[in-house]
């Protein structure tokens, strides 16, 4: 299994948006790049349509592809190409007409009361057997246009894909009788594969039938029925694609977290949900990895939907998510506690108004930014421990445990609420003096991450607050003084505080050391002094001393 893309084998942590479904021209490829490039981001996602390379069956069109190609490799950018084929959001949206006109041929999901819907039956061959050919035609030319990998660093099979608008399942003549016979000997499989999940907890209420879907898993046997072949059709997508070009492939999801969730109204019936998700991983087993596309506004939510795709057989990565301020502290809790390996906020031409950052998207903006400035390093201490740094409704601060150190986080918007109110370790440097006016005009709340990149050293990112390190042992010298601010900050013990970036080789790279007055108010972050490296001395045997 994957853990990151890769471009030309250095693996990737990837940061940055995907363009409006219609931006798959021209300059609307160019603005989309522009918008990336604006957060300091790293990869565009960029759709290719079924209709607009396969106009007339079997005759292929390629010069779209290649100039969204030539674009973003010119823009110095990734490209992760996304194949709207049978399912674009649960529906058939860009299959070609030839594919839409022919309903003998190509299958519509059938309702039940026998009305056709705008949906393309995952039961049917016919269409799999041309988005498949279609798919590895498309793998075919991106592997001319970028062999040894270095632009293209993945490839989204389908968008979506289930049944929206409809029933949890097709009422056709071909899925009817699948769903009254036995069930596959590959079901089977997969009950035995994952016993803990929650189609075999289904599975075990109903006693353990195989004689058909119904007596199998009861009322949610339409749903885990209709995941099992979209789950094949999607896999045999893949597979085929890949025959052609070895590239990270996926498929994305629509998530059940939303209103009442009923399968087929409130998100698409037989996409990898929570409830299937082993379903998925056992018969897609040709996909990378599953990706939830996470608009979740809640903490509650969003966290609920990173675990479900954080696992063992499956990395995190989210190629859809909001431009609004929730996301931008989110996102950090995605890559910290979930060890996301990419991030990227849909709609990125929206951040940008005239060829400035809106005020509305500047706290998403800015939180790309700081992922920007540590994606190598992300690469790097994948591994080390991370600590979210995000501030909930009302926080004036945030307590931290971080190895053999205890930290508060001080979120510097709400300074005047503990007493501060605009006095010197309230301040920055000379640099930065309208922070409080930039959060307060973006609504932005305090965020970040810490990495532990070693026992002794910390690297720090984000946005609206100042970090205030002890050492955890409670017999330091300057224990006395942990309830003064004043003196607290002025008493870390540091080897140096550096700001700077890391640099594709996974390296940290120092732009400016911080000493005297930058240092005594905290070890403060904001987006554009990227990454804060601290080195303390540690409070070890040999740097206590004894009174003489």
């Amino acid at each position: 299994m994957k853990r990151f893309m890769e471009s030309k084998g250095k693996k990737v942590f990837v940061v940055g948006g995907q363009a409006h479904n219609s931006s798959s021209y021209g300059a609307s490829v160019d603005e989309a790049c522009a918008a990336v490039r604006a957060v300091g981001g790293n990869t565009v996602e960029i759709p290719v349509y079924w209709e607009n390379i396969e106009p007339k069956e079997g005759q292929f069109y390629f010069g779209d592809v290649e100039q969204i190609y030539h674009k973003v490799r010119e823009n110095g950018l990734y490209l992760i190409v996304l194949w709207f084929g049978t399912w674009k959001n649960g529906t058939c949206k860009y299959a070609p007409s030839w594919v839409k006109l022919d309903g003998r041929r190509f299958h519509r999901v059938v309702a039940e009361n026998g009305a056709k819907i705008p949906v393309l039956s995952p039961h049917c061959r016919e269409t799999m057997e041309a988005d498949g050919k279609a798919f590895q035609k498309l793998m075919e030319r991106l592997a001319i246009l970028d062999p040894e990998g270095e632009t293209i660093l993945a490839v989204q099979a389908e968008n979506e894909p289930g049944i929206m608008n409809g029933p949890a399942r097709d009422y056709g003549s071909r899925a009817t009788e699948a769903f009254t016979c036995p069930l596959p000997e590959k079901m089977l499989g997969m009950l035995v594969a994952f016993p803990d999940s929650q189609v075999a907890g289904c599975w075990e209420a109903n006693g353990r039938k195989t004689q058909s879907w119904s007596e199998a898993f009861g009322r949610h046997a339409e749903e885990i029925f209709t995941a099992y072949a979209v789950a094949g059709y999607v896999n045999e997508v893949a597979r085929r694609g890949r025959t052609c070009y070895q590239t990270t492939v996926y498929t994305n999801v629509w998530v059940d977290n939303h209103r009442l969730k009923i399968p087929g109204k409130d998100y698409p019936s037989g996409g990898a949900v929570s409830l299937v998700m082993d379903v998925w991983k056992y018969v897609a087993d040709a996909l990378d990895f599953i990706s939830p596309d996470n608009y979740q506004q809640t903490n509650q939510g969003y966290m609920a939907c990173c675990d479900c795709y954080s696992r063992n057989d499956n990395p995190l990565f989210i190629p859809e998510s909001g431009l609004l301020e929730w996301n931008s502290r989110f996102m950090f809790s995605a890559v910290a506690d979930y060890r996301a390996i990419g991030i990227c906020a849909f709609g990125i031409e929206s951040i940008l108004n005239d060829g400035e950052i809106g005020a509305q998207e500047q706290a998403v903006a800015e939180s790309l930014q700081i992922l920007g400035a540590l994606a190598p390093g992300l690469v790097r201490y994948h591994d080390k421990p991370m600590t979210a740094v995000m501030q909930e409704e009302y926080a004036q601060y945030q307590y931290l445990e971080l190895g053999h150190y205890v930290g508060i986080a001080y979120f510097t918007n709400c300074n005047s609420l503990v007493g501060r109110m605009g006095t010197d370790w309230n301040w920055h440097n000379y640099q930065h003096k309208d922070y409080l006016k930039r959060q307060k005009r973006g609504g932005c709340r305090g965020r970040g991450i810490i990495i532990q990149s070693d026992e002794n050293e910390f690297l720090i990112a984000g946005d609206g607050f100042q970090l205030n390190l002890l050492p955890a042992d409670g017999e330091t010298p300057v224990n006395y003084l942990a309830g003064s601010d004043f003196h607290l900050t002025r008493s870390l013990d540091f080897i140096s505080i550096e700001e700077g970036v890391f640099n594709e080789d996974g390296e940290f790279e120092v732009h400016r050391r911080r000493n005297g007055d930058e240092a005594d108010f905290g070890i403060w972050v904001e987006p554009d002094v990227k990454v804060v490296r601290v080195r303390l001395c540690g409070w070890n045997e040999e740097n206590r001393h004894e009174d003489i």
